[in-house]
This record gives C-alpha cells, sequence and structure tokens, in this order.
C-alpha cells in the first residue's frame, strides 16, 4: 500500500495538468504513470477527478472538434487527434455528429486557396488543391467533390475561381 501522500501528490498533478487544458481520462493516466504514480492510485486519482466534472473525454473531444474546424482540419484528421488523445468511440462519434458536413468546410478553406490558383493549368491546379485538401485530413470522395464544385469538371474546363 502506498503511503497517503501519493494520492494527493498525484492528484495535485493532475490538477497542474488540467490548468493548462482539458485532457481525456487516458491522457491524465499516461501522465501520472509517466511520473512514477502506480496505475491504482492513478486510477483512483482520475475516478475523483471524473466524480467531481473536472475530467470529461466528451468535453475535450468538443473542444478538439472546434479548435480542428476552425482550422479546416477533414474528418480523418479530426478522428485522429481525437483517437491519440484517448477519446472513446462514442465521445469521438458525437463530437463529429455536431459538426458541419465535411464538405461544406472542404469547400470553405478550399474557396480561400482557389485564388492562389488563377492562371495555372486547371489539372496543376486541381493537383494543388487536392493535395491542399488531403494535407488537412479530407477523404478522397470530399477532396473530389470539392475540386469540382471549385475548379469546374476535370475536362480541362477553364477554372472558375
Amino acid at each position: 500500500m502506498e503511503p497517503p501522500g501519493d494520492y494527493e501528490s498525484a492528484k495535485e498533478s493532475a490538477l497542474r495538468l488540467l490548468e493548462r487544458r482539458p485532457r481525456t481520462r487516458t491522457e491524465i493516466l499516461r501522465r501520472l504513470g509517466q511520473s512514477g504514480v502506480s496505475s491504482d492510485t492513478a486510477q483512483e486519482v482520475v475516478d475523483r477527478l471524473e466524480e467531481l466534472d473536472l475530467l470529461s473525454d466528451r468535453l475535450v473531444a468538443q473542444q478538439v472538434v472546434r479548435e480542428e474546424v476552425r482550422k479546416g482540419g477533414g474528418d480523418s484528421r479530426i478522428r485522429f487527434k481525437l483517437a491519440q488523445a484517448g477519446v472513446g468511440r462514442g465521445d469521438i462519434q458525437e463530437a463529429m455528429d455536431s459538426m458541419p458536413p465535411e464538405l461544406d468546410r472542404a469547400l470553405v478553406i478550399g474557396l480561400k486557396r482557389v485564388s492562389r490558383l488563377r492562371g495555372r493549368e486547371p489539372d496543376s491546379a486541381r493537383k494543388k488543391l487536392g493535395s491542399f485538401l488531403q494535407g488537412k485530413g479530407y477523404g478522397y470522395d470530399t477532396v473530389a467533390a470539392a475540386c469540382e464544385e471549385l475548379l469546374g469538371a476535370s475536362d480541362g474546363a477553364p477554372l472558375r475561381a
């Protein structure tokens, strides 16, 4: 059995982590483990923080989604970040359901990028825009639809930018 001070020390460490930004249960457990706290003590601390509503994977998921949508991130990128943070599937799905449709988001950031593509050959512009959107985490179907909408058909038609 660990000395009583270990629990308090671990709780203080967890609270300091939460002061900086909201974190998931998994993140707190991982960080406490890295600092030498036993898994039983870390579990006790995390359980208590959840009881006090100081720790919520759902709130972290919502925050990550808001931030990534603001940055122009696609569904793949957002899902990856949430999974990496240790957010459970149910909370991921709930957070994803609260977002605007992926194509709408791709069109918004794609429209900003299209202005830089004026004067380029249509195929070159399509490749540049497609690479940009894929780099943001948008899936193939979304990228293809956004390029079609913003640049026109891929039959060599002139750009509508």
